[in-house]
């Protein structure tokens, strides 16, 4: 009822974290009328202050700025001291937090050379936002890397509304997040609405709860398969040792046949020339043996008509 309503209301505002501006204009009566714009706002803006602490795992954030930092740590004036600052951070009030997120944001910003000085008119265009999704893209399923530098602002909002509904954002987030000045008449004359502080801390809360455990789950995939394959390296090693070691076998034996096999020919070779000597000779034998036998036949028969003729003289 708007009574309960009324008093949650008054509650709310009593709080000191709940932004002043985002109540101001929200009464019981839009809550139980159910204005859609009015019920979101008072969402966003308790989940931004209540939620921010709980949603995200600052251990594996402060990790993840870490990285950013090593990865390029030219682009930071004093990246020991950026990172020493952040290891002794201590996550367990609000303000931490949202300083946490903000590093997070410039961090991976850094790497690919975009300033992000602030947390209202640096979110205005999508730019951070795409540069921070860009970094974890090949983490998210069905998902492919686009590119920062796209000359096209439509295609540009296209790819990176894919990746944030890939992600399980709704229409309405994304919305938010990347307002279309094309189709909004209110915004056709080119001017880029500015975030609110609050709204960007909340969105940089909800894509870290989002994108951090994605790659915290592919990382580990990674790493398992990087284990195996070093635990399957020393079986694979080995294999290839055996099979080293069989081709030498092979060929010291393939060697070693053709060696046979070269002194069989060889034997072969000086066996046809002995053979072909000895023909040579016997036939040389024969010829003379020939010459020889004529020779007497000739000398016989002559002997023979000379003692026939002297009989008949």
């Amino acid at each position: 009822t708007w009574r309960e309503d009324t008093l949650a209301m008054s509650q709310l505002i009593r709080l000191p974290h709940i932004p002043e501006s985002v109540l101001k204009d929200i009464s019981a009566f839009d809550i139980v009328d159910g204005h859609r714009e009015k019920t979101l706002s008072l969402l966003w803006a308790l989940m931004g202050t209540f939620c921010t602490v709980t949603l995200v795992n600052y251990d594996q954030l402060k990790t993840e700025i870490i990285w950013a930092i090593r990865s390029n740590e030219a682009a930071f004036d004093n990246p020991d001291m950026t990172i020493a600052e952040i290891t002794n951070t201590n996550p367990t009030n609000l303000k931490a937090c949202q300083t946490l997120l903000q590093r997070w944001a410039q961090a991976l910003n850094a790497r690919v050379g975009n300033d992000v000085p602030n947390l209202t008119t640096s979110f205005a265009s999508g730019t951070a936002y795409r540069n921070i999704i860009n970094t974890y893209a090949s983490y998210i399923p069905h998902v492919t890397q686009f590119s920062r530098n796209s000359n096209n602002t439509s295609n540009s909002r296209d790819s990176l509304s894919s990746t944030l509904a890939a992600m399980g954002c709704s229409s309405a987030f994304i919305t938010l997040l990347l307002p279309n000045t094309s189709s909004s008449p209110s915004l056709s004359s080119g001017h880029t609405p500015i975030p609110t502080h609050d709204f960007t801390l909340t969105s940089l809360t909800f894509l870290a709860s989002r994108l951090l455990p994605l790659a915290q789950t592919h990382r580990a995939a990674s790493t398992i398969q990087r284990w195996f394959r070093l635990r399957l390296l020393p079986r694979q090693v080995s294999k290839r040792i055996t099979a080293m070691r069989l081709a030498h076998d092979c060929a010291v034996v393939v060697n070693a046949r053709d060696r046979v096999v070269q002194a069989a020919i060889v034997l072969q070779r000086v066996w046809r020339r002995v053979i072909d000597g000895r023909i040579r000779r016997l036939e040389g034998d024969v010829v003379r043996f020939q010459c020889v036998a004529r020779g007497w036949l000739v000398r016989t028969q002559g002997q023979r008509r000379n003692v026939k003729g002297r009989v008949g003289w």
